[in-house]
């Protein structure tokens, strides 16, 4: 069972079965999510897909189908979709912490899973 910790500003951990678990680093998350098909349930749920070549695309009911793009900052993931004409948008960044094999939770309040 997850079980949401108090942590310091900017810095994301957890308590999983009683284990602390810190924030995934880039090698984790590549190993373990980058090019893998994931389920995704935060506001809205579908499925996304970050790929090795810095593309993602993410299918919601709430959106529709989405493309854009990602990148890593330090060990967070940093992802931008498409901007509509004369919308600009901004990436979102956040970490990931593995909550169990094959599941995940992000520092901005989404579970994801591999599928």
């Amino acid at each position: 069972m997850f079980k949401p910790a108090t942590c310091a500003l900017f810095m994301v951990c957890a308590t999983v079965g009683g284990v602390h678990a810190s924030p995934m680093n880039q090698q984790e998350i590549s190993s373990q999510v980058i090019g893998k098909p994931l389920g995704f349930k935060g506001s809205s749920s579908g499925d996304i897909i970050y790929r090795n070549d810095g593309t993602v695309s993410k299918v919601s009911g709430a959106s529709g189908a989405l493309s854009g793009t990602w990148r890593f900052h330090g060990n967070k993931i940093c992802e931008q979709f498409g901007s509509q004409p004369g919308v600009e948008t901004m990436p979102i960044c956040f970490t990931m912490i593995r909550v169990r094999p094959g599941t995940f939770f992000t520092s901005n309040q989404i579970r994801l899973w591999r599928k």
